[in-house]
């Protein structure tokens, strides 16, 4: 029989372990380049990157706008879906996202506070809020920006979008992979959330 000192077992342990972190990273970065692959196409040509080797986004610039998309997965906690994350500088700060009976139950006993803009179909689809109702009440009195979101919030999954200084995130939820996978679907995605950006005079930001 051949014994093993308390050294030589941590040894073994350390091997299996930096064995194992090793076999991580490599799947990791094998599936960072099949997504690159993937979703790469939905970006202007040559721009699309893996942000870091073991990121599980895709970065690129569409229209003049550097865009980071992120897929999450469907988990215990989570429905999983998409996350888009635009570049872009906005004076105003707020946010739409799909009214579901939660969120109206909320809203009527006055625990969240929703803004209207004033269009019928969008302020009972949407719920909005803003850091100056006055300010947001111009952006949306202008035809095209309703028109812009009107298309973004009738696409499918959407969830919500919130508009910040530098980025604008939006996402899609739940988890579908025939559509947050596919580079068809993630184009249209790009493009109308930028016409929204566009339309409320939302430059792209520099770097």
């Amino acid at each position: 029989m051949f014994g093993f000192d308390e050294s030589t077992v941590f040894v073994f342990i350390g091997v299996a372990a930096a064995a194992a972190v090793a076999l991580v990273v490599f799947a990791s970065r094998r599936a960072g380049q099949r997504r690159l692959e993937q979703l790469g196409p939905a970006f202007e040509l040559g721009t699309a990157k893996l942000p870091s080797a073991l990121s599980s986004s895709v970065e690129g610039i569409y229209l003049g706008y550097t865009c980071r998309y992120t897929v999450e997965q469907r988990s215990q906690y989570s429905p999983g879906g998409a996350t888009l994350r635009i570049g872009a500088a906005s004076p105003l700060h707020w946010s739409a996202s799909k009214a579901d009976v939660g969120s109206r139950l909320m809203t009527n006993l006055g625990i969240l506070k929703d803004v209207e803009i004033g269009d019928a179909e969008l302020d009972e689809r949407l719920r909005f809020s803003g850091s100056d109702q006055t300010s947001l009440l111009t952006v949306f009195g202008q035809t095209r920006t309703r028109e812009a979101l009107r298309k973004l919030a009738l696409s499918e999954n959407f969830a919500s979008i919130a508009v910040r200084d530098q980025r604008s995130e939006i996402k899609w939820a739940p988890r579908l992979p025939e559509l947050d996978d596919d580079p068809d679907a993630v184009r249209q995605r790009l493009a109308q959330a930028i016409d929204v950006l566009a339309a409320c005079g939302y430059p792209p930001t520099m770097g």
